[in-house]
């Protein structure tokens, strides 16, 4: 499941940075370098059974919070906090800046334009395909264009032919929001939570 969470991320971030190359998605990279974008998904996906799920994103620059099913992910641009609330468990790490990381939200953003191709445009969708080696096939994502442009679904194909569609819904901008927005305060949990810190 956390993998899903951060591999939404990945590709809306991957959207954000990777259609700046001239065509009429970039408003999207525009408005966003401006300030914040928030919004509600859905996702489904077969692997070898149906799994489903829903929750909310802030993204801003290379920062972002997801929570959906029990899980929160916090990234600063540096270091990544994973929340289980169920299990009481925190996992931080550090954001590998090696350039060999795709499912690295903050890497993607840095290497989209050299770490995917666009194989297909229209005026409302984009598919992406990576260059290189990747757990990533294909994402496709679709857009309604308006003064500031929203997506409304990426769907995602990984190496092993897996689909992983996202309906987005209820994306607005925002001003910027303040940098402990995206940072999780380990001092707010409890004492019976477990925390790995390999930072």
């Amino acid at each position: 499941m956390n993998r899903i969470l951060i591999c939404l991320t990945v590709f809306v971030m991957t959207a954000f940075s990777a259609m700046a190359q001239g065509d009429s998605l970039d408003k999207l990279v525009k408005a966003l370098g401006q300030q914040s974008a928030s919004f509600d998904y859905t996702f489904s996906t077969d692997v070898g059974f149906k799994m489903t799920g829903s929750g909310t994103v802030k993204v801003q620059g290379n920062c972002f919070y997801v929570k959906g099913n029990g899980l929160e992910v916090f990234s600063d641009g540096e270091s990544v906090w994973t929340l289980d609330t169920a299990a009481k468990e925190l996992y931080v790490d550090i954001i590998d800046e090696s350039g060999t990381d795709i499912t690295n939200p903050a890497q993607v953003l840095s290497s989209a334009e050299t770490a995917f191709t666009k194989q297909l445009t229209t005026s409302d969708m984009v598919v992406l395909v990576p260059k290189g080696k990747s757990e990533i096939k294909q994402i496709k994502l679709v857009m309604k264009d308006a003064e500031k442009p929203v997506l409304t679904k990426v769907s995602v194909t990984t190496s092993d032919g897996t689909v992983t569609d996202f309906v987005i819904k209820n994306m607005k901008y925002s001003k910027t929001l303040p940098i402990e927005t995206f940072r999780l305060d380990e001092k707010t949990l409890s004492k019976d939570y477990i925390i790995t810190d390999l930072r």
